[in-house]
C-alpha cells in the first residue's frame, strides 16, 4: 500500500509538470487531458506486461528464436529451450500500474461527468 501511494504521488507530479510546461496556467480541462493520457499509458503498460507474464507469447518467441539461429552464434534446440520463456523473462510486476492508470481513468470519468 505504501508503494501504491509513492505511484500516485510520483505519477501526479509528472502530470503536474506537464500541465505546467504545456500550458502556463492550472485548469481542470489541461489536467483532465494530461492526466487521462498518462492513466492510459499505465493502464495499457500493465495490461501488456500481465499478457506477456500470462505465457501468450512463448509460443511465438521461442519459435521466432528458432527461426532466427543462424550465422556463426548457431546454437543448439536444446540450448533455445534452455534459455527459458519470455513469461519467465519478465519479472517486472504490474499490479501497480494497472491500479494507479485505473485511478486516473476513473477520476477522469468523475470529472467529466462533473465538469461536462
Amino acid at each position: 500500500m505504501k508503494k501504491l501511494g509513492i505511484y500516485v504521488i510520483v505519477s501526479f507530479l509528472v502530470i503536474s509538470g506537464f500541465v505546467t510546461f504545456k500550458e502556463p496556467g492550472w485548469t481542470i480541462e489541461h489536467f483532465m487531458d494530461v492526466s487521462f493520457i498518462v492513466g492510459l499509458v499505465l493502464l495499457l503498460l500493465g495490461l501488456l506486461i500481465w499478457v506477456v507474464r500470462g505465457g501468450f507469447f512463448d509460443i511465438f518467441h521461442s519459435s521466432m528464436r528458432m527461426l532466427f539461429n543462424f550465422g556463426p552464434n548457431r546454437r543448439s534446440a536444446e540450448e533455445i529451450r534452455e534459455a527459458g520463456m519470455l513469461s519467465e523473462l519478465v519479472a517486472v510486476k504490474y499490479h501497480h500500474l494497472l491500479i494507479v492508470g485505473g485511478i486516473y481513468i476513473v477520476v477522469n470519468l468523475l470529472f467529466l461527468v462533473i465538469f461536462y
